[in-house]
């Protein structure tokens, strides 16, 4: 190792983002674990229309999940896949200007073409989320 050490700095945008995605995150699981027993409940001997009307509702929350996996989705593989393409191409990771959350040492050489590839394999693994929710939201349709 040379003693000089390249870093990327933190910055306090990058904290607030990364305090807005925490906080989305949490609201998800919030809404999972307050709102929706409740919006998807059925009583213990429920009439059809009862029954209609949570499998729609099943399949607006289900869908939900689909889109916002989408969403989250396009923004996570353009940004892993920025840093993987960038390491891979210049052996350099992070690359200049990344937001990060803390004080970051920018990896070279061998390590840095590493992290490149983990960081595109990284950008592809929401996409399978995607597919397994989309897969439930049609299994869901085909209760209908």
């Amino acid at each position: 190792m040379s003693a000089e050490q390249a870093y990327i700095e933190a910055t306090a945008k990058a904290r607030w983002l990364f305090a807005a995605i925490v906080g989305f995150f949490l609201a998800c699981v919030l809404m999972g674990e307050w709102i929706l027993p409740g919006y998807l409940h059925v009583s213990e001997d429920p009439s059809p229309s009862e029954l209609k009307a949570v499998q729609y509702r099943l399949i607006l929350v289900s869908g939900s999940m689909v889109l916002i996996a989408l969403i989250v989705s396009v923004f996570w593989t353009r940004y892993f896949w920025r840093v993987g393409k960038w390491a891979i191409s210049h052996s350099e990771c992070p690359p200049p200007d990344t937001l990060v959350v803390r004080r970051t040492r920018v990896a070279t050489g061998r390590r840095a073409q590493i992290e490149g590839w983990a960081s595109v394999f990284l950008a592809i693994i929401p996409w399978a989320v995607v597919a397994l929710f989309a897969y439930l939201f049609i299994l869901n349709l085909e209760l209908l």
